[in-house]
């Protein structure tokens, strides 16, 4: 994905999550890769990984609501942070790349 296009996509929300004090901790379930693994480590399966995001990346995390793209969420947090958040188009795009690429989000066109 270049970076002209990923600006226009819309991300949404693919796992649970939970906000505490505003701090975002997404939950998820890593897929096993075989039948063997399901039915070995089903209890595993069932439990969710965590991952506490800082405070710049659960306000990204909140913005993303199915409607914004990632060019309109990327304004909201240059006008919420003002000058706390210096290159904020590169940062914020590479996060939700990362957030693609770990599949806790999907990126769609819009329409």
């Amino acid at each position: 994905m270049h970076n002209e296009s990923i600006s226009q996509l819309i991300p949404v929300h693919a796992c649970d999550y939970e906000v505490n004090e505003g701090i975002v901790t997404a939950l998820y379930r890593k897929e096993s890769r075989s039948f063997i693994d399901k039915i070995l480590f089903s209890k595993l399966n069932k439990t969710p990984y965590k991952i506490d995001f800082d405070e710049i990346g659960s306000f990204v995390w909140q913005q993303i609501d199915g409607v914004r793209s990632v060019n309109e969420i990327t304004n909201i947090c240059e006008n919420h942070f003002a000058k706390g958040l210096e290159q904020a188009g590169d940062r914020i795009e590479l996060f939700v790349k990362e957030l693609a690429r770990t599949k806790l989000i999907t990126l769609y066109k819009k329409r």
